[in-house]
């Protein structure tokens, strides 16, 4: 009896293994294709530093995503730098701040006829649209997930910004992360006049969350959102307020679920530390697949050639690109910081215009990206009789990556497969890895493509004492793609 448990024991941690290998199968297998998007006259889609095209996708829960930079090509030129195809327009207007080149910084308006401008920044700091980053942009295209009005401090701010803007509010997309979006006015500059509003109890954050947002006259703010669902404001440092006549809330988004993977075990501990009083640096992926930073560091040491090195993050987490984004630092300044795709997320340049330099806090919130724009095999069936049919989006080379499973589990190998075309194909595998038969055990095999920094749909499977084949479960069958079911 006792021996007939500890079987059942082993065989349902097994499974419980199975199902969490699949379930990480599943979610790293996103990876929208980007959708190019045409640099208006002035501008080319060929920027410096490893920066992807400019172009746009779709996440899974509806949400839009711009990706890539741009670049000015003549000083001075057209402020308007692109125009969305009408899949990926706003119905209403979306003013965003970006990283522009060499520590200075640009506001974004995004039109709901699609037009994407520049917005020059206050004549008081410097301008340099040489490189005009879109990463980390992000907003539903309508209100297809339900929003919730923010209760503003109206003795200070009003929710009629103006702009063809909408309300400030928030919303929860299917993975539970919170969006901000809409717009305020400030009415009244005074006593209690940084405190903005406050966020509905659902929508609070775990920890307080702090990010840059854009506001009015080419300027941008300091965010803050404590975990009792209030939010404050904070103006840009030396001696050049805010315009605080107009905020947006815009492209703000964090997690309000404990479900974080800290990262402080990835920090460049030379330098840096996690920030104390605030949440450490961490990520999570969410259900559409897209990776959000999260959590606030301190620089300990500026001395040293890695000063700039904030953190390394796992390989799966590395993108593959350059991304480029805007963040906020101590004393209400910013910070460009770089992810690359070695995974490193460094000081790309600090705030330049006026220069500072202070570390002693720097935020990663609302830093979202997707790892590749390059899909991978959309789709996988396994048959008992060692038959691999595969569903394509285009051609590619395959490859199964074969891992063991149970209380040492582990990579077994890669099978190459070869060359499949576009749509469905197949394959005849003989349960060999590097030329060696598999045991009786329990596995999963993953599809890979050439190419892809995303991985592809799995499969579990058991091979019996006798050698017979028995096929479990697939995140994504070529049965269930061909049915829309995946």
């Amino acid at each position: 009896m006792t021996h007939a448990l500890g079987r059942r024991r082993r065989f349902a941690a097994a499974l419980l293994s199975a199902a969490a290998v699949l379930c990480a199968m599943a979610a790293s297998a996103s990876a929208y294709a980007l959708n190019p998007l045409t640099p208006a006259a002035g501008w080319s889609a060929k920027a410096c530093c490893n920066a992807g095209p400019p172009g746009w996708y779709q996440d899974a829960f509806g949400i839009i995503h711009l990706e890539g930079a741009v670049s000015q090509t003549t000083p001075g030129g057209p402020q308007l730098v692109t125009t969305l195809p009408p899949a990926a327009r706003p119905n209403r207007n979306v003013f965003v701040t970006v990283h522009t080149l060499a520590g200075t910084y640009a506001n974004l308006a995004i039109l709901s006829n699609g037009q994407v401008s520049v917005i020059s920044p206050d004549p008081k700091f410097t301008k340099d649209l040489g490189f005009v980053s879109l990463e980390n942009i992000t907003y539903q295209p309508a209100n297809r997930l339900p929003t919730t009005p923010i209760m503003l401090n109206g003795g200070n701010w009003s929710q009629s910004a103006g702009f063809s803007t909408v309300i400030p509010q928030c919303y929860k997309d299917g993975s539970g992360t919170v969006h901000l979006e809409g717009a305020a006015r400030q009415t009244l500059f005074g006593a209690n006049s940084n405190f903005l509003g406050q966020l509905p109890h659902a929508a609070a954050p775990l920890h307080e969350v702090t990010t840059i947002v854009h506001a009015g006259s080419g300027t941008w703010a300091q965010l803050f959102i404590l975990p009792d669902g209030r939010m404050f404001t904070n103006s840009i440092n030396g001696g050049f307020p805010s315009d605080l006549h107009f905020l947006s809330l815009e492209g703000v988004s964090y997690n309000a679920s404990p479900f974080i993977n800290d990262a402080s075990g990835n920090l460049n501990t030379a330098n840096w530390a996690p920030a104390f009083g605030f949440a450490g640096p961490g990520w999570f992926e969410d259900g559409a697949g897209i990776v959000h930073l999260q959590g606030e560091v301190t620089q300990i040491s500026p001395i040293g050639p890695n000063a700039g090195l904030i953190l390394t993050l796992p390989s799966f987490l590395a993108p593959n690109r350059a991304i480029f984004t805007i963040v906020i630092t101590a004393d209400g300044a910013y910070a460009d910081v770089a992810i690359l795709p070695t995974g490193q997320v460094v000081i790309a340049f600090p705030d330049r215009s006026p220069a500072r330099n202070d570390f002693g806090f720097l935020s990663l919130d609302s830093i979202t990206y997707q790892t590749s724009d390059t899909p991978g095999p959309h789709a996988l069936t396994l048959t008992s009789n060692g038959e691999v049919l595969a569903l394509l989006h285009k051609p590619r080379e395959l490859r199964l990556i074969v891992f063991a499973l149970g209380r040492k589990a582990h990579r077994v190998g890669t099978v190459a497969l070869g060359s499949a075309p576009a749509g469905r194909s197949r394959f005849v595998w003989d349960l060999r890895v590097a030329g060696h038969r598999l045991p009786a055990g329990t596995y999963t095999a993953e599809l890979a493509a050439a190419g892809s920094t995303s991985g592809g749909p799995g499969v579990l499977f058991t091979v019996t004492r006798d050698g017979r084949l028995q096929v479990g479960s697939s995140t994504c069958s070529v049965a269930a793609a061909l049915g829309g079911r995946c």
